[in-house]
């Protein structure tokens, strides 16, 4: 896979740039970068038949800083995907892009507890080719999160967090057999665990496990400027 070509470039660069900054960088700093690579398994409903789906992405995303309860950002990645179980040869394995549209809500932000609402926007679209076989797939992925997150050290905290899907999309394919097949999410509940290394002021290693309807793990890299 791509995306673990580029998990140590990953690495490096949030943990070795931008240190001049970080010594001087507060908890009121007005931006927030980070560097995401996850995998997730999930299903893809088509009419009647549910299609295992592994999505493996690699992707960045940045915050503005409004106040400290209300931040807004921007996200942008690449997407792998798999469905082996499709009967269309060029869908079985497609890759693409992603972007967009994140929102943050910090209604309490504690010394040790914080509680935290996300509302995403996501539109992706990945497609390949076979010798007589285009597939395209483009679905747009809008989540809803509830997060708690507890400080009990000073370089550790641990969060858990419950996440409605609302995905919908189409596969569209041409050459030999033109179709198109819209699909939705089969189940839209999920559930995130994880575990934040404050590795400086301003930089935080984290490491997540997704449950429910996506299932999988994220390691993220990210900094405060």
């Amino acid at each position: 896979m791509k995306i673990t070509h580029y998990l140590y470039f990953s690495l490096f660069i949030i943990l070795h740039s931008h240190s001049a900054a970080a010594s001087d960088a507060s908890n009121t700093a007005p931006l927030e970068f980070s560097m995401t690579a996850e995998h997730q398994d999930s299903q893809f409903k088509f009419n009647t038949i549910n299609y295992k789906t592994r999505l493996d992405t690699l992707g960045v995303n940045w915050y503005e800083i409004f106040t400290p309860y209300f931040h807004a950002g921007l996200e942008a990645g690449y997407i792998e995907m798999s469905q082996l179980d499709n009967p269309v040869a060029a869908a079985r394995y497609t890759s693409g892009q992603y972007a967009g549209f994140l929102l943050r809500i910090l209604p309490v932000t504690l010394t040790h507890f914080q509680l935290t609402f996300d509302v995403n926007y996501r539109y992706n679209k990945t497609q390949a080719s076979t010798s007589a076989q285009n597939s395209t797939f483009i679905w747009h992925d809008t989540s809803v999160a509830t997060k708690a997150l507890i400080s009990p050290f000073q370089h550790i905290s641990f969060y858990g967090a419950v996440e409605y899907d609302f995905l919908t999309g189409e596969q569209n394919d041409s050459g030999a057999l033109p179709q198109i097949k819209p699909f939705k999410q089969s189940q839209e509940v999920s559930y995130r665990a994880g575990v934040n290394f404050v590795v400086d002021y301003t930089g935080t290693i984290t490491i997540e496990s997704i449950s429910g309807y996506k299932k999988g793990a994220r390691i993220l890299f990210s900094r405060r400027f």
